[in-house]
């Protein structure tokens, strides 16, 4: 009888040692978002004032900086002409985003945004990192672009 009851209490052992790993396993702290289906759209660069002291003697401003993310993987970044307050520099280029594998806090997901121009204000690997679906930040040579969805 003992080794009946025995039987019975691994068994019973067994299936919740196996529900609780699966039960762990499903939450949705280990999903990654898409956040590349989600950069697409116009962003304005929020941190204007912080910024434009270290661009200074450069043929743009800061003010009213965008980037427009296209889904066929085109970009395209407008800036005030430093010159004329009415003219725009519109400037074309690629974009990628890829995954990081390693996790910086919960919520938050280590991504590389790829940009390549030849004449853009970007051409290069930059770190990026969303807060939330409407804010990201890009991390470039120590400075730090904070973006917003218009």
């Amino acid at each position: 009888m003992n080794r009946l009851n025995f039987s019975k209490f691994l068994l019973i052992f067994t299936l919740l040692a196996t529900t609780s790993l699966l039960f762990f396993s499903c939450g949705n702290d280990l999903e990654l978002t898409n956040y590349q289906e989600k950069l697409i759209g116009e962003w304005e660069l929020k941190n204007v004032g912080e910024l434009q002291m270290l661009y200074q003697d450069r043929p743009f401003l800061l003010k009213n900086a965008t980037m427009l993310f296209n889904s066929n993987g085109t970009l395209q970044t407008k800036m005030q002409s430093s010159s004329n307050s009415k003219t725009m520099i519109v400037e074309e280029a690629t974009w990628s985003v890829t995954q990081s594998s390693i996790r910086k806090t919960v919520n938050k997901v280590g991504e590389t945004l790829t940009i390549d121009s030849d004449t853009g204000p970007f051409n290069d690997r930059i770190s990026i990192e969303f807060t939330n679906e409407r804010t990201f930040f890009l991390i470039l040579n120590d400075l730090t672009y904070q973006f917003v969805k218009i």
